[in-house]
């Protein structure tokens, strides 16, 4: 079991965190999405909100320049605007490499291939239809990480840029305070 080796990572990383230092996660046991095991140990032992960066989209190669470029942008925030811009990031790169890439786009290309016999919508109602379910799938998502609970899927937002389930794109929005 990896489990004893993620647990190790995770409290160093959050001793790390503890001590202010930048702590960033680039995520590349598989391709194009997160790993659920070391997700799970980081979510669980990990501020996830404290990170630096996060990645686990597309290539090693990908992911690892995300998360350095996303690492010294973070260092050079000095204002509450970029310290805004930067949990946001934070937030989309969770929602976009491990609740999509991960765990919405099997559910939504299983259904697709149970209705229609392809991993991908060919007709514009299949499109809508998809693009719906995704963003819901986003928002449960979202909903289950404690640090993002102020934010939002925007609603009317995502798209398939390529017409494909292989990758989204989505703005995220605060929610109104009352």
């Amino acid at each position: 079991s990896r489990l004893p080796a993620l647990a190790t990572l995770a409290d160093e990383l959050r001793a790390r965190i503890a001590t202010g230092q930048a702590v960033a996660v680039a995520d590349v046991a598989y391709p194009n999405g997160a790993d659920p095991a070391l997700m799970n140990v980081l979510r669980e032992h990990v501020d996830l909100a404290a990170l630096a960066s996060y990645g686990a989209w597309n290539t090693a190669g990908n992911t690892i320049g995300s998360v350095v470029a996303q690492s010294f942008a973070a260092r050079l925030i000095d204002s509450a605007a970029g310290r805004d811009a930067q949990a946001r990031f934070l937030v989309h790169r969770f929602v976009e490499d491990w609740g999509y890439q991960h765990l919405v786009r099997a559910t939504v290309r299983e259904q697709l291939r149970e209705t229609t016999g392809y991993h991908d919508p060919r007709t514009p109602a299949a499109v809508a239809a998809t693009v719906a379910q995704i963003e819901a799938g986003l928002q449960a998502f979202l909903a289950r990480l404690p640090f993002a609970a102020h934010y939002q899927i925007a609603p009317g937002s995502v798209r398939l840029p390529w017409g494909r389930t292989f990758e989204i794109d989505f703005e995220l929005q605060p929610l109104e305070r009352g």
